[in-house]
């Protein structure tokens, strides 16, 4: 037991002179070993915090931040940390707090992702996506659709998939025929592997949601004449969709797979 102690006491001393090397790499592996050894108290706490705003590298900043989340074992009080290193200069400390967030307070992470909309490098909106799929609301609509617009390939890719997640999300069938005429556009204008990828899943998952919402009406003990007329247009656009998925799936698979390359 003294031995442990005295193990964790070096550890500690040692990682607090690294990290004031003037190397940014020893710095970063001074993180690696706090967290390793699960070095956690008020000084080291400090320290991290500190790291956080005011060290000088991003790769330091990034790792002082996903340590401070892996020892702080999700403090709330952190998340407010976190949404301050959304205005971090780098836009890879930006990522690893997106995906803190994502992980910890995705609703919270969401609100505070907004002002990085317009933000195009750094695969930002595909982390704003993915809060956006995970708490969704209405109002985020329109950054899906202008989105899907300007994206292609791999970040296409994962746009689409937590559109149709956001859709589903929501449950309204509304947002989902948005969803599918967006999937039928950038299958059409996206002529590469990714987007007919992305676009089939999509529009197999709005199939399944009219297909649900049909059996929901159908399982009522009486119907309105309303949800008559609503059932009858549900299937008719499952129908539609149904043709229209097989004969996009017979054209992707024509389409040239990276997997195959």
């Amino acid at each position: 037991m003294q031995f442990q102690i005295w193990t964790l006491i070096w550890h500690q001393h040692t990682s607090n002179n690294l990290l004031n090397d003037p190397f940014w790499l020893v710095r970063v592996r001074a993180l690696q070993l706090i967290l390793d050894q699960k070095l956690w108290n008020e000084s080291i706490k400090a320290q991290l915090i500190e790291l956080t705003q005011l060290d000088r590298k991003s790769n330091v900043r990034s790792k002082a931040y996903e340590t401070l989340d892996s020892l702080s074992q999700d403090s709330k009080p952190f998340h407010v940390l976190y949404a301050y290193g959304l205005r971090d200069s780098a836009l890879s400390v930006v990522r690893t707090c997106l995906s803190i967030l994502n992980d910890r307070d995705p609703c919270f992470g969401a609100e505070q992702a907004k002002p990085l909309e317009d933000v195009e490098e750094g695969q930002i909106s595909n982390w704003i996506s993915r809060l956006y799929a995970t708490c969704p609301k209405e109002s985020y609509l329109g950054f899906f659709e202008s989105r899907v617009i300007q994206l292609d390939g791999i970040q296409l890719y994962l746009m689409n998939n937590d559109f149709i997640n956001y859709a589903l999300g929501l449950g309204s069938e509304s947002i989902v025929d948005r969803v599918v005429e967006s999937m039928k556009n950038t299958f059409q204008l996206r002529e590469n592997w990714w987007s007919s990828s992305s676009s089939i899943s999509g529009l197999k998952a709005a199939i399944n949601f009219y297909g649900a919402e049909i059996d929901r009406i159908e399982a009522m003990p009486e119907t309105s004449l309303d949800e008559l007329e609503r059932l009858a247009q549900l299937r008719n656009k499952k129908a539609d969709l149904s043709k229209m998925v097989e004969e996009f799936t017979e054209i992707h698979h024509n389409r040239p797979s990276p997997f195959s390359q």
